[in-house]
């Protein structure tokens, strides 16, 4: 994060305050009467028609919010949620006007002096249609709240798509949105909210309400908010004075549970403050007065079980139960049981932790929970502290959470391998990935403290969290309290809708006109490849350059080359504004290198080329691009060898040098051997016929005591049936299932994980047509004794399974009937081992090589038509 410092100095302060105070010439005349002769243009009344700008993302051809554009004098324009800018700037119409233009997660390229805008002929009822490039993964919809959300579109005559497009509710800014499907609608609320009137407005909650999915605007076109307010037409404060006394109310964790008539009803986790946190509770929706009651205020303000502090509720079944979780403390690591007696009753909340149960968080004098072996219990326990992602680290940097221990809350960039700490999140299930799917907003982020936002998934609403991608990032602006909207989500959940609040809180960037503290929506296609939170196949890669030698063909003054490795994201190397320039890093040592990561600060390498060498003098080179954009190129090439690592610039971006944040090579060391996880098994089966795969590594030399492994079918083909060791010194410590996904946590004894390890049975569904079912290692952690963990994954197995037309028809007569299963009667008891199997195999329905009662049981199921 890069904060802009400049300050004006107290002499051209005192300039600008006289320039304020004193009159200038033309207030003199008017004081005088005026006796100065005016210009023409001057005595006109201004009256042009307005020219339309509408900025559009290049690969969808959409609208896109928030632009802004700046004249060369500084006059800033900003975008509509359409897109639009209704330009009508006296003195510059009918001149070509140059535009810088930015937006956040956007860019148009540089010219050559390094300039991101565009010059425009504005012309009086004239248009022109600008296109960006999209830098971020999700895309950016529209503004959800405040006012003028569709102003300009209104001005040029355009037809908004929502109903209150101007002013709605006198709201001229919102923040943090809980949302949730109420008695036939969806419920909105947010905290703090912005009034036309004055600078202080509503802190106890405000409200709205809007149709459902079916029956109101498609998501990707608005939302038509219908605001809950009182007689003057400003939203109400929805949290009646309560008997703690505190003026601010905020509620986090929305919930809908039924009474004890059957009634559905409304409930929400709150806090009050002054402005210190000053009650907790919950409070339950009065449908008549259309406000909140208190049912119950929690006693003190210090207790991890509260959730009325931030974050969002979901609704999750586990063991044949429902529960709401709730990501108050980042993560879905605190749950309640959705019956109205258990949320109202603080002692029944349960957080999800290793901590022996009844003890809190206490350093390198935390107690955790250990099983007979010495497995670390994660699991749901009342009365026990949960651990954030912080205190997790702490206690493995301090040996309390042991090598090979389960780790749950340690996110890391998928491309980079960096840390990704999150502040807030919001956690929905997903058909689409199959997965419990994060957005999660991250803290003390590179371009800003809280503006970066990431996607994550995991096979249970707590976890484990391993890998991330960004898909929104700000520079230098907030983003905070991400909200998905489980509601609105489309094909399946490919479609995913989420939307924060937009501000420059925590920021030292002016305000956006219009935008400042209001709710984004933003749309992301899960089906994108960018998306992929595979682990690559093959070991761990490690950063290597890092605080190496490094050295450059140029350095500007104060920006030398080991800027460019200092591990500081504020410092950068910078070279002289000439062709060819170059920065390389020693590694000290060769290394089997295959992932660079150049972070460029603005003046970027256009065509540029990635070297190795060995020596320092013969280079080869890995990979070049003459189409380079800025911002951060991760490139990936086949793995070498190598000491030295050199990018050599051959054409600039701007008029400037090559200048980089950061300059980071992956690798590992050489001479490491590279395992590969394997499925072996039958390559067709008949429908219905049950079959085996097998799970192994092979080559591996490190060794490995511990692995998760998840493996990934299809549901409708396949149908789980067990899981076994196929090694002497292989336990299968802990296993889960769910639709599609199998997880197993396995134990090697001895320290050895080569060949055959674990075998997977499986039963193929009957299916009216032949079909091919794969099976897939969707996740492979392996940990060695130091608990250093190593990524792997890749392996799948497909299987033809054959489709056999009536398959039980025994007597061939084109039907199920008493007769089929007499056959199998006769049959009762027979076994593969039988010389004259061959005669009786025909009825052993399940093929598992015997005739039983679940053959006759199968067979009964057909005849009456349930199988």
């Amino acid at each position: 994060m890069r904060f802009n410092l400049r300050k004006v100095s107290g002499f051209m302060a005192s300039v600008m305050l006289a320039a304020a105070i004193i009159p200038g010439p033309a207030a003199l005349a008017k004081a005088t009467g005026g006796n100065q002769a005016m210009g023409t243009v001057e005595n006109q009344a201004y009256d042009e028609e307005l020219f339309g700008i509408r900025v559009v993302d290049a690969e969808t051809g959409r609208g896109i919010p928030a632009v802004e554009l700046r004249t060369v004098n500084n006059i800033r324009f900003y975008t509509d949620s359409a897109g639009y800018v209704a330009f009508d700037e006296p003195g510059l119409m009918n001149e070509t006007v140059f535009f810088h233009i930015s937006s956040h997660g956007y860019e148009v390229p540089t010219d050559m002096f390094g300039y991101r805008g565009q010059a425009v002929n504005v012309t009086p009822g004239g248009s022109v249609t600008i296109e960006m490039k999209r830098i971020n993964l999700a895309e950016r919809l529209y503004r959800v709240t405040g006012q003028g959300i569709y102003r300009d579109s209104v001005l040029l005559g355009e037809t908004a798509p929502i109903e209150e497009p101007i002013l709605n509710g006198k709201v001229m800014g919102q923040d943090s949105v809980q949302t949730i499907a109420y008695k036939n609608k969806l419920y909105w609320f947010w905290g703090d909210t912005d009034r036309v009137a004055y600078p202080l407005g509503n802190f106890r909650v405000t409200g709205a309400t809007s149709k459902l999915p079916s029956g109101g605007l498609d998501l990707d076109v608005g939302v038509d908010l219908d605001y809950i307010t009182r007689e003057d037409g400003f939203v109400k404060s929805l949290v009646p004075p309560l008997p703690d006394g505190a003026g601010i109310a905020w509620i986090f964790g929305l919930m809908t549970v039924e009474d004890e008539t059957g009634e559905e009803r409304l409930l929400a986790a709150y806090s009050t403050h002054k402005p210190e946190p000053n009650a907790f509770g919950i409070l339950i929706w009065n449908d008549d007065k259309q406000e909140f009651e208190q049912l119950v205020q929690f006693p003190g303000t210090n207790d991890w079980r509260y959730a009325g502090m931030g974050g969002q509720a979901t609704y999750y079944e586990d063991g044949g139960k429902g529960y709401y979780t709730f990501t108050q403390h980042t993560y879905p690591n605190l749950r309640v049981e959705a019956k109205l007696d258990a949320i109202i009753d603080h002692t029944q909340y349960e957080s999800f932790t290793p901590l022996v149960p009844g003890t809190s968080y206490n350093g390198a004098d935390t107690q955790l929970e250990r099983d007979a072996d010495g497995k670390l219990v994660w699991d749901w326990k009342k009365n026990t502290q949960m651990l954030t992602q912080d205190q997790e680290k702490e206690l493995i940097r301090l040996g309390v959470i042991k090598p090979g221990d389960e780790r749950y809350f340690q996110l890391k960039d998928a491309d980079s391998g960096d840390e990704v700490r999150l502040a807030q999140s919001s956690v929905e299930w997903n058909e689409y990935r199959q997965s419990y799917v994060m957005i999660g907003q991250e803290k003390f982020g590179r371009t800003s403290l809280l503006g970066e936002l990431w996607f994550s998934e995991a096979p249970a609403p707590n976890g484990p969290w391993r890998l991330a991608k960004k898909v929104i990032t700000h520079n230098e602006y907030s983003f905070y309290n991400p909200s998905q909207h489980e509601y609105f989500i489309k094909d399946n959940g490919r479609y995913l809708y989420f939307e924060a609040t937009y501000t420059n809180t925590f920021t030292d960037a002016p305000a956006t006109p219009r935008y400042n503290y209001n709710q984004m929506m933003y749309k992301l296609d899960l089906s994108s490849p960018e998306l992929d939170l595979t682990p690559s196949a093959g070991p761990e890669l490690t950063e290597l350059a890092g605080g190496k030698s490094i050295m450059s063909s140029t350095n500007e003054d104060g920006r030398p080359a080991a800027n460019a490795n200092d591990g500081n994201g504020e410092t950068r190397w910078a070279s002289a504004s000439s062709d060819p320039q170059w920065i390389q890093v020693d590694l000290g040592a060769p290394y089997l290198v295959s992932r660079v990561q150049l972070d460029w600060e603005a003046a970027y390498g256009r065509a540029y080329e990635l070297q190795v060498s060995n020596d320092g003098e013969s280079w080869t080179g890995v990979y070049s691009t003459t189409t380079g954009d800025g911002g951060t190129d991760t490139v990936k090439f086949e793995e070498t060898e190598a000491r030295y690592v050199r990018m050599l610039g051959t054409s600039r971006g701007t008029m400037y040098g090559y200048s980089l944040w950061e300059f980071k090579v992956f690798g590992r060391e050489a001479g490491e051997e590279e395992p590969a996880v394997s499925l072996t098994g039958p390559s067709a089966v008949d429908a219905g016929q049950s079959f085996d795969l097998t799970y192994g590594l092979d080559p591996m030399k490190q060794s490995v005591y511990a692995e998760d492994v998840t493996f990934a079918y299809n549901a409708e083909q396949l149908q789980f049936v067990s899981a076994t060791e196929a090694a002497e010194q292989v336990e299968i410590a802990g296993q889960t299932n769910s639709q599609g996904r199998v997880r197993l946590l396995l134990v090697h004894f001895d320290g050895i994980a080569r060949g055959d390890i674990v075998t997977l049975r499986f039963t193929s569904k009957t299916t009216g047509e032949t079909v091919t079912a794969t099976v897939s290692v969707a996740d492979a952690i392996l940990a060695n004794g130091e608990g250093g963990e190593l990524a792997l994954g890749g392996a799948s197995h497909s299987i033809q399974i054959t489709a056999k037309a009536r398959t039980g028809d025994l007597n061939e007569d084109g039907r199920y009937s008493v007769g089929d299963l007499a056959i199998i009667s006769a049959a009762y008891g027979k076994t593969s081992d039988d010389a004259n199997w061959a005669l009786y195999s025909k009825a052993d329905l399940n093929r598992n090589g015997k005739i039983d009662i679940e053959d006759l049981a199968a067979m009964a199921r057909k005849i009456v038509g349930e199988g």
